[in-house]
């Protein structure tokens, strides 16, 4: 998939023609715009909420770039933002791209975090020590 590889063809891969005439390939760049629009469901039917009352959707997604070995043409290339460098050079890119849930997708994640074991441990644990200290939770299936 590299250039000079095997699979570096144009009727293989994305890709586009620049101002000299050379083609070149997109591929890591729809890899990532690929990840961006299923990430927030794929992470959250693996990590289901605790609580959907609470804030549970992606909203942003980070990457890191050692630029001793790389200069991070791919973040910039993929529309990621610069949030820091280090004085190690390992710099911070960010991006509020990520694709919204569905209604269906969120219904998923819902019904998944009512029925997660650890989802229902942590929520017993959290209503057991309010009814200590004399706090009300009220879940969000409760909520509506």
């Amino acid at each position: 998939m590299q250039r000079g590889g095997r699979w570096y063809q144009p009727e293989l891969l994305p890709g586009f023609t620049d101002r000299r005439g050379v083609w070149r390939s997109s591929l890591a760049s729809y890899v990532i715009g690929e990840a961006l629009a299923n990430i927030g469901y794929d992470y959250l039917l693996r990590h289901p909420p605790v609580d959907c009352a609470f804030p549970y959707r992606i909203a942003a997604v980070l990457s890191y770039c050692d630029t001793r070995l790389h200069s991070g043409t791919i973040y910039r290339a993929a529309g990621f933002q610069l949030a820091r460098k280090n004085d190690r050079g390992i710099e911070t890119w960010y991006t509020l791209d990520v694709a919204p849930l569905s209604n269906y997708e969120d219904d998923q994640v819902r019904k998944l975090s009512r029925q997660d074991e650890r989802s229902r441990r942590l929520r017993a644990k959290r209503e057991a020590q309010g009814a200590q200290q004399g706090v009300l939770f009220i879940s969000g299936a409760e909520r509506g």
